[in-house]
């Protein structure tokens, strides 16, 4: 790890980060992972961020004027599972200590495990294999189930190394949906005792937030983007703190990096 710039206070086990930033559309979740990089790269930090992009976001935005001039970031715009298997092989081979490794957005990971099992298992896409299963259903002859033991470890081969199988930094972006404590379709007690205080959750697999030490939710308002920690481990908890630069008003301030 570089002993210049913004980096963590060592090398350690206990100060790599892993953290999940979720929130709706526009709360400024991958901007937080570019204000990390350009405030990296304007300290003299060796440090590369590797990213796994889903929806060309960090694509558009790296050719704005804000981020523009970034070259310590390698890129991986991805669409299938297969596709985020192979970046997330090749960014394990580049990583070294000091080093980020980011998803933005994770959110959709656990719908593609549903649909890549499915093309393998039943040869068709998952918008069809579940038409066929309705077909069959309204006909009285119930349509085969998924076996969710694979899906579950297709998640699991993707998310093991992206979190625990190198030394760097993890940081992971999701989308926002409402906790729903009443109904068929409520949350667990779990997901409502760990969200249902700020009213939504993070998109995507339910024990999301197990992978990480650190989560945050961001938000966008009239006066500019807030974070409210859901989960740290041993570092002060926000609410509705405003945040400008997520590497200094988070890791700085908070996770007591330094920089010099």
């Amino acid at each position: 790890m570089s002993d210049t710039g913004f980096r963590a206070p060592s090398n350690s086990a206990m100060h790599r980060e892993r953290q999940l930033i979720f929130g709706g559309p526009g709360s400024g979740k991958t901007r937080a992972g570019l204000s990390l990089a350009k405030l990296s790269q304007q300290t003299g930090s060796t440090a590369t961020f590797h990213v796994i992009d889903t929806d060309f976001a960090w694509e558009r935005m790296l050719g704005g004027k804000e981020f523009g001039n970034l070259n310590n970031i390698t890129l991986e715009t991805v669409f299938d599972y297969d596709d985020h298997v192979r970046a997330l092989t090749k960014f394990q081979k580049l990583i070294v200590p000091g080093d980020w490794l980011m998803c933005d957005m994770f959110g959709p990971v656990w719908d593609l495990c549903q649909g890549h099992y499915i093309e393998k298992a039943f040869g068709v896409s998952k918008t069809d294999f579940y038409l066929a299963k309705k077909k069959a259903e309204e006909k009285g002859n119930p349509f085969d189930s998924v076996d969710w033991q694979i899906i579950k470890s297709y998640y699991q081969d993707f998310t093991m190394p992206l979190f625990h199988r190198h030394q760097g930094h993890v940081l992971v972006t999701a989308g926002a949906k409402a906790v729903r404590s009443t109904g068929q379709w409520k949350d667990t007690a779990e997901i409502v005792n760990t969200y249902g205080r700020v009213g939504v959750r993070p998109e995507g697999e339910k024990r999301l937030g197990h992978l990480v030490h650190t989560i945050m939710l961001l938000k966008a308002g009239k006066s500019g983007w807030t974070m409210t920690t859901i989960k740290d481990r041993e570092r002060e908890q926000h609410v509705d703190v405003g945040v400008k630069n997520y590497g200094l008003d988070y890791l700085r301030k908070t996770a007591e990096w330094v920089m010099r």
